[in-house]
C-alpha cells in the first residue's frame, strides 16, 4: 500500500530552481534544498527497495504517513505492519561516520571532517511510538521501534568502547531482515491477514498528505518566474508556436504537444485551475484563441465565457 509521494516536494523544488530568475535572492537556497531533497529521495528509495522483499502475504508497508494529534503533526517515515507486531521505522539520509556518545549523543563527520550534532534517532522513532499509541488506542499491537540508515556507505560506530551503538539502529541493507528476525519471535495477535488489511485502510483514512507550497516557501511571486515553453532539446525559452507546432528558436527542434509540460509546471507552483489569460501569460502566447483550442483539447473545463477556467488535474482521454 501507498501512501504520499515522497518524490512531489524535489519535483516542485526543481521546476522552481528552473523557472527562477537567476537574479532572485532565494536562487542559492533553492538550488541547496534541491540537492538535500535529492539526497533524501535517494536514501528513501534504497529503504524502499529493500522493504519490498518482505513477504507481501505477511507484512503490509506504509510510507510517510502523517497523523495530527493535539501536539500537531507527526510523521512516521515507515510503518510496518504485520499479525504480530507494528514497526515504526525513522530512517536517516546520513553519509559520512555516526558516532553514538553518552547520553544519546549522536555525531555525524562528513566530507569536510567537520562535526555535527544528530538529533537521536532512536528518541524519534520513540516518540512517535508514544504519539501512535496516543492517536490511536485500539492498536492492540506491540510497536516495534527501528532506526535505519538508508546509505550502506555510511560507517555507524560509538564513541568509545564504554558506549554501544543502540540496537535499534540498522543500516537499510539489513532492515528487512531485522524485521523479520523480530516478528518471528513474537506471538500472533491477529489470526486473519485480511483484517490487517483493514486496519491499515483505517491508518490511510487518518493520513494528513503534506502540501506545501514552495512559492511561499521560498517567498517568489509569479512575476519571479520564468514564462514561456521550455525546449525539450537545448533548454531554451521560449519556444513560439506556429502552425500548431512549437518551435525553438535557438536550435530549431519542434514538438507539437511541448505546452503540455509548461501547464504541468503551471500545476505545480501555481495551481490546479488557469483561465485562458493566466494561459496566455505563462505559456507566452498572445492569441486567446490558440490558447483556447490547446486548453479545450486537454483538459476539463468549468464555467461559461469570461468565467470559464481549465482544470489541470482533469486531463481530457481520446480527443483529437
Amino acid at each position: 500500500m501507498k501512501t504520499m509521494n515522497y518524490q512531489e516536494e524535489l519535483i516542485k523544488i526543481n521546476v522552481l530552481n528552473q523557472r527562477l530568475i537567476q537574479a532572485h535572492p532565494s536562487k542559492d537556497k533553492i538550488f541547496i534544498e534541491y540537492r538535500k531533497k535529492r539526497t533524501g529521495v535517494i536514501g528513501e528509495r534504497k529503504v524502499a527497495y529493500r522493504l519490498q522483499f518482505l513477504d507481501p502475504t505477511k507484512f503490509i508497508v506504509l510510507h510517510d504517513l502523517r497523523f495530527v494529534d493535539h501536539n500537531g503533526f507527526f510523521q512516521i517515515d515507515k510503518l510496518i505492519l504485520c499479525t504480530k507486531c507494528i514497526f515504526v521505522v525513522e530512517v536517516k539520509n546520513w553519509y559520512g561516520t555516526v558516532i553514538f556518545g553518552e547520553n544519546g549523543q549522536v555525531t555525524r563527520i562528513g566530507d569536510n571532517e567537520k562535526e555535527e550534532g544528530l538529533p537521536n534517532p532512536v528518541a524519534q522513532a520513540e516518540l512517535q511510538k508514544l504519539r501512535l499509541h496516543g492517536k490511536f488506542p485500539w492498536l492492540n499491537f506491540p510497536i516495534i521501534t527501528l532506526s535505519c540508515i538508508s546509505f550502506p556507505s555510511t560507517i555507524i560506530k560509538s564513541a568509545s568502547s564504554h558506549y554501544t551503538i543502540p540496537k535499534e539502529i540498522t543500516h537499510a541493507n539489513h532492515l528487512p531482515f531485522s524485521i523479520k528476525e523480530t516478528a518471528e519471535s513474537l506471538p500472533v495477535v491477529l489470526e486473519n491477514f485480511n483484517d490487517l488489511k483493514k486496519v491499515a485502510r483505517k491508518l490511510l483514512t487518518m493520513h494528513k498528505p503534506k502540501k506545501e507550497n514552495v512559492m511561499e516557501k521560498f517567498n517568489v511571486s509569479l512575476s519571479d518566474l520564468i514564462k514561456g515553453v521550455f525546449c525539450s532539446n537545448c533548454g531554451a525559452v521560449p519556444m513560439k508556436r506556429k502552425n500548431r507546432k512549437w518551435c525553438c528558436l535557438k536550435c530549431s527542434h519542434t514538438a507539437a504537444d511541448a505546452h503540455l509540460l509548461a501547464l504541468n509546471d503551471y500545476q505545480l507552483l501555481i495551481g490546479d485551475v488557469i483561465s485562458n489569460k493566466e494561459a496566455r501569460e505563462f505559456l507566452q502566447v498572445k492569441s486567446p484563441y490558440i490558447v483556447k483550442n490547446i486548453l479545450e483539447k486537454n483538459f476539463e473545463s468549468i464555467g461559461k465565457n469570461k468565467g470559464r477556467r481549465y482544470l489541470l488535474t482533469k486531463k481530457l482521454k481520446n480527443k483529437e
